[in-house]
């Protein structure tokens, strides 16, 4: 004879099972972070080093992101090629993106950082450079869509200048810089500093840099107006945390307008 109390409570426990697994997956499905194909720019320490996914701009974006409940899967291209690709829909996004390249400003998000670009010389080639217009008289070799972002003196100024290029490997704006083959590098300070720490080619007194350029603000480029907004929230979030904070001091990183590492590093051009 079955003893229905015992049918009865192992019913009781199977239904309680199959309302805690119910429950499990409803949480796990509520965890999930969706994976955003973003686009990122070829490597370009300390914003991007692409070998081990990780850098000052990387970092923060995938911090981002993930309080807003998305994961990255950077796709990396070179930087002038980033907003097209977003344009296109063939990613979810595209980091470091300006308002200045008309086709993507309506899928920008609030600005999220400063690249402080600046003019770089050698101090043995005596060059002295009070305004951008005066970057017709020399060789000039800048980063990708600076013609683009930097605004129309910057872009009359070089299409005047003897020789100009644009590069998207911005080590070899140094080395060209370094090795005497240019005249000028237009490129972040951040960016410089890290690679001429890296390389020590050159004594600091030995290079000169002139402040000929505002700071720019960059944006995310998100396709999706509810990522878009998602993002933004995150952001204002992040920007008031002490992990933030942690970022900057880790990466020893100039933000303009923004908070500043605590000690000085070793090529500190006086932002």
């Amino acid at each position: 004879m079955v003893d229905t109390n015992i049918d009865a409570e192992l019913g009781k426990h199977m239904l309680r099972w199959a309302f805690l697994m119910m429950a499990v997956c409803v949480t796990n499905k509520a965890h999930a972070q969706i994976e955003l194909l973003l686009a990122v720019g070829w490597t370009k320490p300390p914003y991007v080093i692409q070998h081990n996914g990780s850098g000052f701009e990387m970092d923060f974006i995938k911090a981002v992101m993930a309080d807003a409940g998305y994961s990255v899967k950077p796709v990396y291209v070179p930087f002038g090629r980033s907003s097209q690709i977003l344009f296109d829909g063939e990613v979810d996004g595209a980091f470091t993106q300006s308002h200045n390249i008309a086709s993507v400003a309506p899928l920008l998000s609030e600005p999220y950082i400063s690249y402080q670009n600046v003019a770089i010389t050698l101090s043995d080639a005596d060059i002295e450079l009070g305004s951008v217009d005066e970057l017709r008289e020399y060789s000039v070799v800048a980063f990708q869509r600076a013609e683009d972002i930097l605004g129309e003196a910057y872009a009359d100024a070089i299409n005047q200048s003897p020789v100009y290029t644009e590069l998207a490997n911005q080590e070899q704006q140094v080395q060209m810089l370094l090795e005497g083959r240019m005249d000028v590098a237009i490129m972040d300070v951040n960016i410089f500093n890290y690679l001429a720490k890296k390389w020590l080619l050159k004594p600091l007194n030995e290079v000169d840099v002139h402040y000929l350029f505002p700071a720019t603000s960059y944006a995310m480029g998100l396709k999706d107006g509810k990522v878009r907004e998602a993002f933004n929230r995150a952001l204002e979030r992040f920007k008031a945390s002490e992990r933030y904070r942690q970022l900057i001091q880790q990466y020893q990183f100039i933000q303009p307008g923004g908070p500043q590492p605590k000690q000085n590093r070793l090529w500190d051009f006086g932002l």
